[in-house]
């Protein structure tokens, strides 16, 4: 998986599980599926801006990108590990596994990710190619670079 229509193609195989596994009625499933969609889109994101990813949660990553508030709130249904991380501590299996509701949000709030990270990575493209991208323009959830201002000149000896 090199590309990143690869990596976003999988988060979006992992979404298509997602809902799947929630109309099946697998809901914890389907919540695993939700949670490795919106993993798999915040690395190409992070990626697509040059900057390493740290921590997993979902939330926080999402707050990394200026994501609106409301996003990271839906999306706090969908932080810790993803699956293939998770190795799971005995208290964790005593949780009470979602139902139906929690799983049908976690799936939208991973759709509201992968939305988002598609536009971060479209507006990344779009700041590396000068010709189409505006001036100042720092993508969709970048703020714009600051202008730099023009180095100091040291003057030169006197004589030449």
């Amino acid at each position: 998986m090199g590309s990143a229509a690869d990596r976003l193609g999988l988060a979006r195989a992992y979404l298509a599980r997602a809902l799947r596994e929630l109309e099946r009625g697998d809901y914890e499933l389907a919540v695993e599926y939700a949670r490795a969609a919106a993993h798999a889109a915040l690395y190409e994101a992070y990626r697509a801006l040059g900057v390493r990813p740290s921590g997993f949660s979902v939330s926080e990553l999402l707050e990394g990108l200026g994501a609106p508030p409301e996003l990271r709130a839906r999306a706090s249904l969908l932080d810790g590990p993803p699956p293939e991380l998770c190795d799971c501590a005995p208290e964790a299996l005593e949780e009470e596994p979602p139902g139906e509701a929690e799983a049908a949000e976690a799936v939208e709030a991973a759709r509201g990710v992968l939305e988002l990270c598609e536009e971060v990575v479209r507006g990344s493209a779009s700041a590396r190619a000068p010709h189409r991208a505006s001036a100042g323009s720092g993508g969709p959830h970048r703020p714009a670079p600051a202008a730099r201002p023009a180095p100091a000149r040291k003057p030169s000896p006197p004589g030449r």
